[in-house]
């Protein structure tokens, strides 16, 4: 293949622990070829047509008329914790006590976790909000050295119990599963390269997920 850069967007948790695995790929099959990550927020899919984004790798309900797209998978949102933490020595978590435990959130990339503010709010309920940070990493690393909860879906908090003493529950309101998709806008479509290079991260995306979330689920009903 030719010299080409191409441009992938998705959150901080997918260049740690997804973005690896394809440039490994890449150096093997295409050492011409050279890759820019981005940090993206749903909030642009939209604007996908203006921007110089080959790739991206996001949470949607629809996908736009304008995008064609690719299946990841889908997953829950959970809560993740020390394993110290007080509220989280039970099997489950009352409402109560999540908007009454102070949260972390993660600002990069775009908020994971929206949909549970606004379940809550049509509750008439609101999360104390004890720390926003921008990355993933920054969020487990307070994590573990405070009482605090963070809501996430279930296959990146797998991921990272494997490393932290972390316990992952239920989330304690009922949610429709969050929709991952690759997109990419119609413009690259019929690129023979981009073809290429689609095919070739989706599967890194796809098995990622569906592996980390079976561990997942293991993690999830142990504490059951």
């Amino acid at each position: 293949m030719c010299p080409r850069q191409f441009t992938l967007a998705s959150s901080d948790y997918g260049a740690q622990a997804i973005l690896p695995s394809i440039c490994y790929e890449l150096a093997a099959d295409a050492p011409n070829v050279s890759v820019e990550f981005q940090l993206w927020h749903k909030d642009k899919l939209t604007e996908l047509a203006d921007m110089q984004l080959d790739l991206v790798s996001t949470i949607t309900d629809v996908v736009p008329e304008n995008l064609h797209g690719k299946s990841i998978g889908e997953d829950q949102l959970v809560v993740v914790c020390r394993r110290q933490h007080p509220l989280c020595q039970g099997d489950d978590l009352s409402v109560t006590e999540y908007i009454n435990a102070k949260h972390v959130l993660i600002s990069g990339g775009g908020d994971k976790d929206s949909p549970v503010d606004l379940a809550l709010l049509a509750l008439g309920k609101q999360r104390q909000v004890f720390a926003s940070v921008p990355f993933f990493q920054s969020a487990i690393e307070l994590l573990v050295k405070t009482d605090t909860l963070l809501t996430t879906p279930l296959h990146i908090a797998a991921d990272f119990a494997q490393t932290y003493d972390l316990r992952i529950i239920a989330l304690p309101i009922k949610l429709k599963p969050q929709q991952y998709y690759l997109l990419w806008h119609a413009k690259h479509h019929q690129d023979p390269e981009h073809t290429w290079f689609r095919e070739l991260c989706h599967p890194f995306l796809k098995n990622h997920l569906e592996r980390t979330k079976i561990r997942g689920m293991k993690l999830l009903h142990a504490g059951e």
